[in-house]
């Protein structure tokens, strides 16, 4: 209310009602004693803009300050997380189911509330690990809170064997998290933007419009001379690219066709402010994994809060024409 009558949000009946269901569980959460905990999580689910992610954050502002062991992450970040969880559970406890192991490692490590922005399942992999990994933490007594631009019947849409994998998980998602719409007809990031004056310079070009990336270079950096920058990408990993003062020039040949990994998007993205991206072609079927690569790019831009300009080859409405 206070950020209201400040003016810093706009208000919002549907947002209070998400926070009003968040409220809740942040007075349930100080409240409750150890063990498992009958604190329900939130799922919320609704459109780009809605202010999911935004409600999110208030809420996880105020717990982390008074629960202190919680942590904040974007979804695919998470699985990358749980991939790597799940393949030194081999190693460091044989014989112990990984889910269990994994459950009990972020418990420890990471504490009983996880908030994760843009949960959405796009891997066959993911959907079959979903339901043991989130019963098992269930069980261990952690809160989920999540967003996602889908509802949970949604969710890996034209997946493969999805009948088989996805409702086992939805229906256990449903036992522990409240499940709630935030419906909007207002898109409140466009009018953050418009508010802020960014929007006065495009960043993006369609049809590869000539010089608008070397602008955009010269823009950010003041016209600095390009040079070769490295950085520790995902893995312990080191990566080249051309760089200046936080601003990165790079190519969609260099960042979605090699093979790249979540972690090597956020890690580009939380070391340069301002990232110009070349050369990003019409994509069909046979490019879905590069299709999969520019997505997990893009979500990790708006994670680290990074501005990426992009330079299309097309139209953008054509980016994937099948």
């Amino acid at each position: 209310k206070r950020l209201v009558d400040n003016g810093v949000l706009q208000d919002s009946e549907e947002q209070q009602r998400i926070i009003h269901s968040l409220s809740a569980i942040y007075h349930g959460l100080r409240g409750k004693a150890e063990g498992p905990s009958a604190v329900k999580g939130l799922y919320i689910h609704g459109s780009v803009g809605s202010g999911k992610s935004m409600v999110m954050d208030l809420f996880y502002a105020c717990t982390s300050h008074h629960l202190g062991r919680c942590r904040r992450m974007h979804f695919h970040e998470f699985m990358h997380l749980i991939h790597r969880m799940v393949h030194q559970a081999k190693g460091d406890a044989p014989g112990v189911r990984p889910a269990d192991y994994v459950a009990k490692r972020i418990v420890k490590e990471v504490g009983t509330l996880l908030c994760f922005d843009e949960m959405a399942i796009t891997t066959i992999q993911d959907c079959c690990l979903l339901t043991p990994l989130f019963n098992a933490m269930w069980d261990a007594g952690i809160v989920t809170i999540m967003t996602s631009n889908r509802a949970p019947e949604d969710l890996y849409s034209g997946g493969l064997n999805r009948h088989v994998y996805l409702p086992p998980f939805v229906a256990s998602l449903k036992a522990n998290c409240r499940v709630m719409p935030l419906i909007s007809d207002t898109d409140y990031r466009q009018e953050q933007v418009a508010r802020s004056g960014l929007a006065v310079d495009p960043v993006f070009c369609e049809q590869e419009e000539e010089g608008f990336a070397q602008q955009w270079w010269h823009k950010a950096t003041g016209g600095a001379e390009r040079q070769l920058e490295t950085f520790e990408a995902g893995y312990g990993r080191r990566l080249e690219v051309t760089g200046h003062g936080g601003v990165v020039l790079t190519s969609f040949e260099e960042m979605c066709r090699q093979t790249r990994s979540v972690e090597d998007y956020h890690a580009l993205c939380s070391r340069y402010h301002t990232i110009i991206l070349e050369g990003i072609p019409t994509l069909d079927a046979d490019g879905h994994n590069e299709a999969r690569r520019f997505t997990n790019f893009i979500d990790a831009s708006y994670e680290a809060h990074a501005r990426l300009v992009a330079c299309f080859d097309a139209p953008i409405g054509e980016g994937l024409s099948g």
